[in-house]
């Protein structure tokens, strides 16, 4: 918008992926699958025995918006179901829990050159901890 050289995103691209539950619905209309999730608002009750009825352990519990993985849990264990709700609750209004899919996490950088994309090289993200949370980025 200023004209400022930077290595980000715009601020329309940041305010649609910042909350994820709202970029997963924008990107699967575009063909992209993601995973079975259920959002959550802040005051809504939180019924445990629907959600694990509706998705199969382990389940990933992060608030909706945010990043570096503030306040994100892997649930393995239905008794580790609530208190991690209760801590993405810490950090946002809303909150994602989102099945665990098992594979590879690839990351690539995107930039502009005169006004084309460009593209860095594919990087898989390995992690020494069980997810890539954020002590571990």
């Amino acid at each position: 918008m200023l004209g400022i050289k930077h290595t980000s995103c715009n601020s329309i691209t940041s305010a649609l992926t910042f909350n994820k539950y709202f970029c997963n619905r924008l990107v699967s209309t575009l063909g992209v699958s993601i995973s079975p999730s259920i959002h959550l608002f802040r005051g809504q009750e939180i019924r445990l025995e629907e959600i694990l009825n509706a998705l199969k352990l382990p389940v990933f519990v992060k608030p909706s918006c945010g990043g570096s993985s503030v306040g994100m849990s892997k649930v393995t264990k239905p008794k580790d179901l609530r208190p991690a709700i209760e801590l993405a609750f810490e950090h946002d209004t809303e909150v994602l829990i989102e099945q665990f899919i098992s594979g590879r996490e690839i990351t690539c950088g995107v930039y502009s050159e005169k006004g084309r994309p460009k593209s860095l090289p594919l990087m898989e993200i390995v992690s020494k901890k069980e997810f890539f949370d954020y002590e571990a980025k």
